[in-house]
């Protein structure tokens, strides 16, 4: 199940959903959820198995349905190994706007602010108030810069920001509400001219680009006086992000501003996995200077394990450039 995209999104519409064995084998998994604010209610199906019992079970969601009142409830369904690491699942929103009306409840309740749970009174107030001019403002919330949200996007790698950020540049920046993708993806290329590359490189209807494209439009960039802020949003290698764990104890750890990447298709000549990975962004190497740089690896894999070994070799090329670098 994909994430639901809406206007006001709760923790990206998600709620994680983390199990720990139990105290033997048999006993159910512990489960925990987070946010837990009771939209979803979990029916535990987990069972806790010993170490190195043959076919363990995934855990997988199944089975969620709708309540009168707009909550959920679904089936949570596999194993957890006694002694083992806890294990997670996301929980995606089917109703974002329930489950963010349930959130502002639970805040508010928190907070000592009576809320009338009665949605259908609610709703004849909210007519009735609608052209009230005496009601004034009791809080006002400031969005962080949009420097954060690009932290989320690139450091965090959050698909569900990545996506739909053209709709928002075309709605906020381009003044297009009924077809703001479009406008966004006009924007887009409009940024690309600007940087010297083809606005519409092949490849980029199905997001694809080459090395060649991403280093033209990381040199750009650079040019830019915000440069600071977007590398800095990037994950660092060997520190946190998505490259946290990417040559941790290499001397270039921390010296590498990149954004990954990963894709899994089908190989159209033989039918089997074709596994992809890339990395691309910057190195500050060890005189202040710095190097754009774009490695992107593709082959055919039975196992998606191939996906942290290629992350590991883009991290080992990366330190390559700087160690090189550094004894010249």
């Amino acid at each position: 199940m994909k994430a639901a995209v809406s206007p006001m999104m709760v923790n990206d519409n998600v709620v994680d959903v983390s199990v720990r064995p139990g105290a033997r084998v048999g006993a159910p998994g512990l489960v925990r959820l987070s946010p837990d604010l009771g939209y979803v209610r979990i029916i535990n199906e987990v069972t806790t198995i010993a170490a190195g019992t043959a076919d363990a079970r995934r855990l997988t969601l199944t089975g969620d349905a709708a309540n009168p009142d707009g909550t959920r409830q679904v089936r949570l369904a596999g194993d957890a190994v006694l002694g083992g690491q806890e294990q997670f699942i996301a929980y995606h929103v089917p109703e974002p706007t329930r489950f963010a009306e349930i959130a502002f409840t639970h805040a508010l309740q928190g907070a000592g602010v009576g809320v009338d749970a009665d949605r259908r009174a609610a709703t004849d107030r909210d007519r009735r108030v609608a052209d009230d001019k005496t009601r004034s403002l009791l809080v006002e919330h400031v969005s962080p810069p949009l420097s954060e949200e690009v932290k989320v996007m690139l450091k965090v790698s959050s698909n569900v920001h990545t996506v739909h950020f053209p709709y928002l540049v075309g709605a906020i920046a381009g003044h297009e509400a009924r077809n703001a993708k479009q406008r966004g993806d006009e924007l887009q290329s409009r940024l690309f001219r600007q940087a010297g590359l083809d606005p519409n490189p092949p490849g980029a209807s199905e997001v694809k680009y080459t090395p060649d494209f991403f280093i033209g439009f990381l040199r750009h960039m650079a040019r830019q006086p915000y440069f600071h802020a977007f590398h800095r949003a990037m994950p660092i290698m060997g520190r946190d992000g998505t490259l946290a764990g990417v040559q941790v104890d290499s001397p270039a750890a921390g010296h590498v501003y990149a954004k990954t990447g990963t894709a899994g298709t089908t190989s159209p000549a033989t039918g089997k996995p074709l596994l992809a990975k890339a990395l691309a962004g910057y190195i500050e190497l060890p005189d202040g200077s710095w190097a754009a740089f774009a490695a992107f690896m593709e082959q055919e894999a039975a196992s998606a394990d191939l996906l942290t070994v290629a992350g590991q070799a883009l991290g080992e090329i990366a330190t390559v450039v700087y160690n090189e670098t550094s004894l010249s």
